[in-house]
């Protein structure tokens, strides 16, 4: 899911797997009430439909890390038949119908992964930019589509899901927005929300795989300083 909080103060911008559920959850549990009411649109809100004079904040997540966690969401949902998997197979659209042919047809979770790797970085996500091209991973896509403005300029300051904790509190002090002192803890001490069981994520890749990553997410790579 992408999703957007918009208050007085600050924009949210929030990509899917990136740590975000967890962010928005504690904003919404330790609101400040300087910051107003918050307007949580639940999905497919680009930054820039929101209001531009305000802060704006965005995660972004290790991309051969991402895809991994993608995968065991997916699995976890498809199996459990939770979130959108829950609903009878005769309403599932042919994505829903595809990616529970690809995890039934893979038990093994490393295999599994790798199988369905190039489905993964091959996704097309909704209202992509037009220059955006086919080459890029579905992680890149998802961060042109909902943080650039149709220039290519980044429209938020983007936080590391590795340093969220940290830098989620650089940013509203940077920002001069006021926290409470239960949301300074919070975000210091909460546990993860939303999380998929799974391995380290480098267990799960193999040379051939880690490459596709690396060539088609590799402006990410490279702007954020991540390796595998």
């Amino acid at each position: 899911m992408q999703a957007v909080i918009i208050c007085d103060r600050f924009v949210f911008v929030h990509l899917a797997k990136t740590g975000g559920k967890w962010l928005r959850g504690l904003m919404t549990r330790y609101r400040h009430p300087d910051w107003g009411a918050l307007e949580d649109r639940p999905d497919h809100h680009p930054a820039r439909e929101a209001p531009s004079e305000r802060p704006m904040l965005a995660t972004i997540r290790n991309p051969w890390d991402w895809y991994v966690s993608l995968y065991f969401y997916r699995r976890q949902c498809i199996l459990n038949r939770i979130d959108a998997w829950g609903a009878p197979e005769e309403t599932w659209d042919e994505g829903r119908r595809t990616w529970a042919q690809i995890i039934a047809m893979s038990p093994n979770e490393v295999t599994g992964f790798r199988r369905a790797l190039l489905t993964l970085t091959q996704e097309r996500v909704t209202g992509s930019l037009p220059y955006g091209h086919e080459g890029q991973g579905s992680l890149t896509k998802r961060y042109e589509r909902f943080l650039l403005d149709s220039s290519g300029q980044l429209l938020c300051e983007v936080i590391r899901f590795e340093n969220m904790r940290e830098e989620a509190e650089s940013f509203f002090f940077r920002h001069r927005i006021p926290m409470r002192d239960a949301f300074r803890v919070a975000l210091r001490t909460a546990p993860p929300a939303n999380t998929s069981k799974h391995g380290p994520y480098r267990d799960y890749y193999d040379v051939e795989s880690r490459r596709l990553v690396e060539d088609t997410d590799r402006a990410l790579i490279e702007r954020y300083s991540y390796e595998f």
